[in-house]
């Protein structure tokens, strides 16, 4: 791995945080040429949460695009680009979720971790590339900084920033199997750890693809045939 391929300011480790700025930074950079980035505050002030800090000075105005303040706009345009058409709707109080699900076609993704974040966006961008489909990747804010698990300072929660050709697991136990996704993989995975130090063994699966679910996945992981 080349050093513009890691998670610069984590010495090679990717957190939630980084990776969310390195993924997108490379996509713009070579994978991409017509690729944009719009939102509140992502240029100049690079985000709330600095997430997008280096990208504008980098890529210019014209493909890291402060919006205005609204929600609605930034969904119209990013939606749009890929359907032509608009699309309305305020989400940043409301279940997003739920109304990214009904919308017809969309693929919606919601990573975990650090690593995650890189592998789905990689997929995000070969499925608006070789499929002309459009994804909306929905980032869990509270996951953002996050670094330890149970212990402060153990770095549990941020792993490598991993290889193009790294596939994610879907965990191991045999007790009882968890199925969640965003910030409640993190919780889970306390769960998990409380529960080993008992003797039970839990399997924590993060869908990390809300729409459409990956249910055919776990059915061949578990040898369980394919449901109608």
């Amino acid at each position: 791995m080349s050093e513009t391929d890691r998670c610069r300011g984590c010495h090679g480790v990717a957190c939630l945080t980084r990776s969310t700025t390195a993924a997108p930074k490379h996509v713009l950079r070579r994978r991409q040429e017509n690729g944009i980035r719009d939102g509140e505050d992502i240029g100049r002030r690079g985000g709330v949460y600095g997430v997008t800090k280096p990208l504008q000075s980098r890529f210019g105005a014209q493909r890291v695009i402060d919006t205005l303040l609204d929600e609605q706009s930034i969904l119209c345009l990013a939606i749009g680009l890929g359907y032509q058409k608009s699309f309305g709707g305020h989400f940043h109080n409301d279940n997003s979720l739920a109304v990214l699900r009904a919308f017809p076609g969309l693929i919606v993704g919601c990573p975990s971790n650090g690593s995650d974040a890189v592998r789905m966006y990689r997929e995000a961008i070969l499925l608006a590339r070789e499929d002309q489909r459009v994804v909306v990747m929905v980032e869990p804010i509270a996951l953002y900084p996050m670094r330890d698990l149970l212990v402060d300072g153990n770095g549990a929660w941020m792993g490598l920033y991993p290889d193009a050709d790294e596939r994610a697991g879907l965990g191991a136990g045999r007790d009882l199997a968890i199925v969640t996704y965003g910030n409640g993989v993190y919780l889970s995975e306390q769960v998990r750890l409380d529960l080993a130090a008992e003797g039970y063994e839990i399997r924590v699966i993060d869908l990390r693809w809300l729409a459409p679910l990956p249910l055919t996945r776990f059915w061949m992981r578990r040898g369980i045939p394919k449901r109608s």
